[in-house]
């Protein structure tokens, strides 16, 4: 594939490459036009063209079937203190991998329908990730488990059983237990920050006390618990301070997205990347060294792709020359083998952390071994962070076992017949344990097939769904969700949160904190009381702390309850030397959309485009443009072979990344489930749980079409490419720090604007006029944004089958766009190229073209100037569609809230029309649970787009004008995709107030209206990405801000 040299800018290699499968993408839009406009030829005449609008109009009516006819049942009882229809929220605690999280949660007349951050919660700071928003379709997803199964003796058979049932046979079983002491009993358990499931695996264990209790999760922190441990000896947890930090480094770290901590990171990283005239130009830089190109790689301002096992020599590269600088005396092991990095490229690393002692931080991934967070520790110490951008608390669970270290000791357990009873508590060891130890079936495998489980006399387990480690025990017990259960959880820095339920279980599942108040026989049952129980026990009796108790559950965090930070004294350590390695490493990462697996069955995550690939609906093995090459990998979705010896191969489709490093393959974890993806954990092993060298990887016959959403939305044809590429840079409108510090008003000078006068005479808003300013300094690319929007909105899923055609529901789209960088490539990086991200929705344009071409006015403005919708006039013509110039409009092209082509829908056999190649699958009474009633469920054949989440809007105008408000508090209105964004890029409000913060955004020097030239006037501006790579010698990112 021969790329265009005047291509800066692109959004994939098939783009770039210009590939017949990019150009077919491109047809399929308007077969009959693409040859002619493709060849430069003459355009199509009126008449031809009046045809295929014709057409269009013709199916586009087809298509504009009304909504079916639903029963409305009134409530015969009212809940007390109420008004039906007025939402009301509730503070609560989300967990994920042992970390709590603080989040408000929205609730329509006993349903919780949105989640939202908590403002008060030191690490939500009032924002969400995606996995937060998402939260709320997998309480209400059908397939949850939803009755206590019991195996029948000797077959594969489970027959539904009470809750009476399991009790009377727990209260025999495990009194026989404690009649021995529990010998033979063990619990394996999902790590939890909780302080009642920690008290109450104390009373557990007091009560069986040689029972063993086992933690296993598939995605660790180990290594860095242990690096601490050799660093101070004891295992400490780190604090970033980011907000303090001149210069970061980070070392195979995606520390704004995967982080426990990543919602607070992003924030205080973002608060450095806005420099402007007031605070001196003020902006951190930020150097990434990483093998897969990750979200905090796309923010970097220097990035080198190197090899996750070769980053420990990289260090030791900077360490060298640190040392060199401060005149330290370093045992640290000479870096050996290939240099991952060139001299200058380490010793301008360096010479940037000498310069900004104090001021700067080395930060390791969580996958990286022990020795390098042990090597990082030291470093950081000569450079003087320690107890400035760096913090430490003792870290709880100091004596801990390692997750892989304890699944291998329990597995040697039940080999030996050493475990006579297995109780699991969540997670899903069957699924995601290291392969070697042989827990459970492989996935495909039939249920006859052996299963560690079957040496245990008996399994109970909790658990979400009836999922593989189920079907290998003998007990299944729905466990509740967090939304409908009392809990209580710890956040980084420990800071308690109280957790309560926002509806009654469904499913009548359990908590892990009950089931195990009644296997011990305690005497408080209800996860409310033992939560209770836990805070008197840590504040005081109950009486004297009701009003506390009260005020946390209002509040939804303890206040003055994080742990003492400490400045522990780093050790003198001898490591042993890298070992080189040949052949490819194998990098096995938690996936930013399923996490490790757990989130499988959420359809709004599965369809959430990858901040970096865009891949939807599965994954694939990431490769560099110089390895797919060399295997003869020539598109996405060519299969590959890889091979880990040991007779473990798997075939996989490959996906060409540009900036990954080369000699790496990197797997994203927890697929293989549903019918969606690869299962990259049979190739996962003990010794190799993060990175596994010396694998082997071929071309193997066979493609699979992955559902990515990379191209789609493109315009392109032979004769715009050289257009397009003088069009991107006006997009997406960057340039380096030191240029902006010359040129502020850069951003107003790229494109020449001449004056612009419309057909009509424009209306001039006097009253309120929103708009929204998005700062792509700020911007991450983690698409949180995207998800909250899909939950406010009522957006549909629609499948990777529609996904592959291009129809996608998202209102908001994060454009994702490859650009050169010269730095990376002074750096000797491999694939020189750095991300640019741009959030991408309607942008209510004062002039909006999709207004003027609707033939029965269903897109208007309203009297404050939105571009609205009225989908009941809406006929299906799509040509609001074609006139948009940026593409964020969607068509409902079938029923996409049920069948026929949602994800759950039946094939049922052929036809010429492609509504009736699937049965519909209808909504459960459950999944319309969660639907925002705010906001209309839209029908085939509307189109839809982004509303300024307009229900918001005029909620609070009810309430002013009821109150008799004079006027309405900048800020008190934020759409959803703004309420969640971590970085606080989007900023919403009236632009008519002259002291509100979206109307000082308008008017910042970085700030520009998009495709201003076509005189559309936006209500959404975007300011200028600013870059900070220090050298000022950067000629494309002075030709950016030309």
């Amino acid at each position: 594939m021969m790329a265009s040299k005047d291509h800066n800018y692109w959004r994939s290699l098939d783009e770039l490459a210009n590939t017949p499968a990019f150009r077919r993408w491109v047809e399929d839009e308007f077969p009959d036009l693409w040859e002619r406009i493709a060849t430069g030829g003459n355009p199509q005449t009126r008449r031809q063209f009046l045809k295929l609008a014709g057409a269009t109009l013709a199916l586009g009516g087809l298509t504009a079937c009304r909504w079916p006819k639903e029963a409305i049942v009134p409530a015969t009882r009212q809940p007390g203190n109420r008004v039906p229809g007025v939402p009301v929220q509730y503070a609560t605690t989300y967990e994920l991998s042992g970390a709590a999280t603080g989040v408000l949660v929205t609730s329509y007349d006993g349903r919780p329908i949105k989640i939202e951050g908590n403002d008060k919660h030191p690490f939500s700071l009032g924002k969400t990730n995606h996995w937060m928003q998402a939260a709320v379709l997998d309480l209400y997803d059908p397939d949850r488990s939803q009755h206590i199964l019991q195996r029948t003796s000797g077959t594969d058979r489970y027959l539904s059983r009470s809750l009476d049932d399991f009790r009377t046979f727990a209260a025999a079983h495990f009194e026989r237990l404690r009649a021995v002491g529990g010998a033979g009993l063990c619990v394996l358990s999902e790590p939890s920050s909780s302080p009642s499931r920690l008290d109450m695996k104390s009373r557990f264990l007091a009560a069986f006390p040689q029972a063993q209790w086992i933690e296993y999760e598939p995605i660790s922190r180990d290594n860095e618990h242990n690096g601490a441990r050799l660093a101070f000896g004891r295992p400490y947890r780190s604090h970033l301070h980011l907000e303090r930090a001149d210069v970061l480094v980070a070392l195979d770290s995606d520390f704004l997205m995967l982080h426990p901590a990543a919602l607070k990171y992003a924030r205080d990283f973002a608060a450095r990347r806005r420099p402007d005239v007031a605070n001196g130009y003020d902006c951190n830089r930020l150097y990434v060294l990483e093998s897969n190109f990750s979200v905090t790689g796309s923010m970097a301002d220097r990035r080198y792709a190197v090899r996750s096992s070769d980053i420990r020599t990289a260090l030791e590269q900077i360490a060298q020359a640190v040392a060199a600088r401060l005149d330290v005396a370093t045992k640290l092991p000479a870096p050996v083998g290939d240099l991952p990095l060139s001299e200058a490229a380490a010793e301008a690393i360096a010479a940037d952390l000498v310069a900004h002692r104090g001021r700067c931080a080395i930060i390791v991934g969580p996958q990286q071994p022990a020795e390098v967070h042990v090597e990082a520790h030291l470093l950081n110490d000569w450079l003087g962070t320690h107890g400035e951008t760096i913090t430490f608390t003792a870290e709880p669970a100091a004596e801990r076992t390692d997750y892989a270290a304890g699944m291998a000791a329990l597995a040697e357990q039940i080999r030996a017949g050493g475990v006579d009873t297995l109780v699991i508590l969540g997670g899903n060891p069957v699924y995601d344990a290291p392969a070697e130890l042989g827990f459970g079936r492989a996935s495909g495998q039939s249920p006859d097939a052996a299963c560690a489980f079957d040496k245990i006399g008996t399994t109970v387990r909790l658990g979400l769904y009836f999922d593989e480690t189920s079907r290998c025990c003998d007990w299944h017990l729905p466990q509740a969700h967090w939304l409908e259960a009392w809990g209580d959880g710890l956040a980084w820095d420990g800071t308690l949160s109280v957790a309560q339920p926002l509806i009654e279980p469904l499913y009548g599942g359990l908590s892990a904190i009950e089931l195990l108040a009644m296997l011990t026989g305690d005497k408080l049952s209800s996860g409310y009381e033992i939560v209770r129980r836990t805070f008197a026990e840590r504040f005081g009796a109950l009486e004297s702390q009701e009003e506390r108790w009260k005020q946390s559950l209002h509040d939804g965090v303890v206040a003055d309850t994080a742990w003492p930070t400490e400045k522990p004294d780093v050790r003198p350590v001898s490591l042993p030397p890298a070992k080189p390695t040949s052949g490819f490493e194998v990098v096995f990462t938690p996936d930013y959309s399923v996490y490790d697996g757990r989130f499988a069955n959420n359809g709004w995550l599965q369809e959430w485009p990858d901040p970096i690939t865009k891949l939807t609906w599965g994954n694939a093995a990431i490769l560099s443009p110089e390895d797919a090459a060399r295997l003869g990998v020539e598109r996405d979705g060519d299969l590959v072979a890889i091979d880990m010896g040991a007779g473990a191969t798997l075939n996989v489709p490959a996906y060409v990344l540009p900036g990954h490093a080369t000699g790496s393959i990197t797997l994203p974890l927890g697929y293989g489930r549903f019918d969606t993806g690869f299962n990259a954990y049979q190739l996962r092993r003990s010794a190799g749980l993060d990175i596994a060298a010396a694998g082997q990887c071929r071309r193997v016959e066979g493609r699979e079409e992955l559902a990515g959403t990379q191209d789609h939305h493109a315009i392109r044809s032979k004769v715009g490419d050289a257009e397009i590429q003088k069009r991107i840079p006006v997009l997406v409108r960057e340039a380096e720090l030191h240029h902006y510090r010359e040129h502020p008003d850069f951003a107003e000078h790229v494109v020449h604007v001449p004056a612009s006068e419309s057909l009509w005479r424009e209306k001039e808003y006097t009253g309120h006029k929103w708009g929204m300013a998005i700062d792509l300094s700020a911007c991450t690319g983690c698409g949180a944004c995207v998800l909250a929007c899909q939950a406010e909105n009522n957006i549909p899923v629609v499948g990777p089958d529609e996904v592959r055609r291009g129809r996608e529901m998202h209102w908001l789209r994060i454009d994702r766009y490859f650009r050169k960088d010269t730095e990376g490539a002074a750096g000797g990086n491999a694939q020189p190229v750095a991300v640019v991200h741009q959030p991408m929705a309607c942008t209510h344009c004062e002039n909006a073209p999709c207004e003027q071409v609707c033939p029965v006015a269903a897109t208007v403005h309203d009297e404050d100037g939105l571009n609205t919708m009225v989908y009941n006039r809406c006929v299906g013509t799509r040509y609001c569609s074609n006139n948009c110039p940026l593409k964020v409009r969607r068509f409902n092209w079938f029923y996409n809230h049920h069948g026929p082509y949602h994800p759950r829908s039946i094939r049922m056999g052929t036809s010429p029309l492609p509504g009736a190649l699937l049965k519909h699958a209808e909504l459960t009474d459950i999944e319309k649970m969660g639907q925002n009633p705010a906001v209309t469920v839209r029908s085939r054949g509307v189109m839809e787009k982004c509303t300024f989440c307009v229900q918001r809007i005029t909620a609070v105008k009810i309430k002013a004008r009821k109150e008799g408000w004079t006027s309405i508090p900048d800020g008190l209105i934020t759409p959803a995709c703004a309420a969640a964004c971590p970085s606080d890029a989007i900023v919403f409000g009236d632009l008519n107030d002259p002291r509100s913060r979206v109307r000082q955004l308008h008017e910042h020097p970085r700030a520009y209206p998009i495709l201003a030239e076509l005189n559309l006037r936006p209500r959404t501006v975007y300011l200028a990405k600013i870059r900070n790579a220090g050298s000022g010698t950067d000629e494309e990112h002075g030709q950016h801000g030309a």
